[in-house]
């Protein structure tokens, strides 16, 4: 399984997460097996935390949450990373950026749905390819759905008792827990995300750079008889071609 962290390169991050949320489910049905059978009785009590971890909706509905964030973010990134970025180009990018970033806040789909989970009671759902799958076409593979069972829906500590005879209540609470924990974490994590960027980059918001412009020339010249031929490129900042 690829680590999610211990990398710079968002890139790297985002595709941890990915490998994490395809295998949330397998990984949460070895572990109980393993401790059931007791296989590897010396690492029991940290495969219990482990597994306390994969059985939270909320925890589930984070990991969601954070790889669309990365999903955003990463695009910024990768265009950082060409090294060939002009003055003039870091502003769209960034512009670009906060956009999707201000999409997925207004968004109200549930990160669970979108990366294709189901919450049914206590139980998680998902499609996923046969062993050996993924490597067909996608019009070949065959798909099983996988299920995890005793996920907790709201955290300990966050409970609120109601009085008796509000059970219905209490049950509607619960399953609506990941959806009004998702719309809580993206306020308190896109917006920030939103004015760093903006904070970040502003010095590439002065108008020297939003009237730059760039053309590539094609010149032609002749030393000693020899004919040379290349590519330059020319800025224009407002009126003037430096």
């Amino acid at each position: 399984m690829a680590l999610v962290h211990g990398t710079r390169f968002v890139t790297h991050q985002r595709n941890g997460v990915r490998v994490l949320l395809n295998n949330w489910i397998p990984l949460g049905m070895a572990i109980q097996n393993s401790i059931a059978n007791n296989t590897h009785s010396t690492l029991n009590a940290k495969l219990q935390g482990i597994l306390k971890k994969l059985r939270s909706v909320q925890f589930l509905a984070a990991c969601c949450l954070y790889h669309q964030v990365l999903d955003v973010v990463s695009c910024l990134s990768l265009r950082f990373e060409k090294g060939d970025v002009q003055a003039y180009e870091v502003m769209v990018a960034v512009e670009q950026t906060i956009q999707s970033a201000t999409d997925l806040l207004e968004d109200d789909e549930s990160s669970l749905v979108k990366a294709g989970y189901t919450v049914d009671a206590n139980t998680i759902s998902r499609t996923l390819p046969q062993p050996g799958h993924m490597k067909r076409n996608e019009g070949n593979r065959e798909y099983t759905t996988v299920s995890l069972e005793r996920m907790v829906l709201i955290a300990e500590g966050r409970r609120r008792r109601l009085p008796a005879g509000n059970m219905d209540e209490n049950d509607e609470e619960e399953q609506d827990a990941p959806s009004r924990f998702i719309a809580s974490i993206k306020e308190r994590v896109i917006l920030p995300l939103i004015r760093c960027l903006q904070q970040r980059f502003n010095a590439f918001n002065l108008s020297v750079y939003k009237h730059m412009l760039c053309k590539q020339v094609r010149y032609c010249v002749r030393v000693a008889g020899n004919r040379s031929c290349g590519t330059t490129f020319r800025y224009n900042a407002g009126s003037v071609w430096l």
